[in-house]
């Protein structure tokens, strides 16, 4: 049976992941992966003109909420996994596929959805017992926004443009929510069109 196609749209963002092969860690050090998608990313800022809105990596996976103006989410997706895959080659030597499967995308269609995903993103990390802050994981282009991180990441984030948004735009991500919501919302991001029932 054929896959199913991408839908291709310049407008709405997309909820991006990726997981590697057979869910195991990642064979290189978080840190060296993490600068290198960080050179990887500010490169295609420029070559496919996207808009990163977030990104997080964890140990086996990462989460990424990315526009795509020029509609060309597929060749930039082949493009930033082909050379995340080669970099791990390189650094550890390992030569079989890096991922697990394609990446997979949902469509952010309205704010509502916007804040839940966004939300979702950056609290993973809590979420998986990593850290007891958002602002505290080190793999999270939150770092960036809160100056944690002076190194350069092409990000481009609706929340922390004004001051007076910081503190309560921080408030809100470490504020817990149910697990029927977290469920919900994990559900919702494997569909082609990100959609909650609350």
């Amino acid at each position: 049976m054929p896959r199913k196609p991408r839908v291709k749209q310049g407008i709405y963002p997309y909820h991006v992941t990726t997981r590697a092969l057979k869910r195991e860690p990642f064979p290189i050090e978080l840190e060296k992966l993490w600068n290198f998608a960080g050179d990887l990313l500010l490169f295609c800022t420029y070559a496919f003109r996207i808009e990163v809105q977030c990104f997080v990596l964890m140990n086996n996976h990462y989460h990424m909420i990315v526009r795509t103006p020029e509609c060309n989410l597929d060749k930039f997706m082949r493009y930033f996994n082909k050379e995340l895959g080669r970099e791990i080659y390189f650094q550890s030597g390992e030569i079989n596929q890096k991922f697990g499967s394609r990446y997979h995308c949902s469509i952010i269609s309205n704010l509502k959805y916007y804040h839940a995903a966004y939300k979702y993103v950056y609290r993973n990390p809590v979420t998986a017992n990593l850290c007891g802050r958002v602002e505290d994981y080190p793999f999270s282009s939150l770092c960036f926004l809160t100056c944690r991180q002076k190194y350069l990441f092409p990000i481009q984030d609706t929340f922390f443009q004004n001051i007076e948004d910081f503190w309560p735009t921080l408030k809100w991500l470490n504020t817990d929510y149910e697990k029927e919501t977290h469920d919900e919302l994990k559900r919702a991001l494997k569909k082609t069109y990100f959609a909650l029932n609350f």
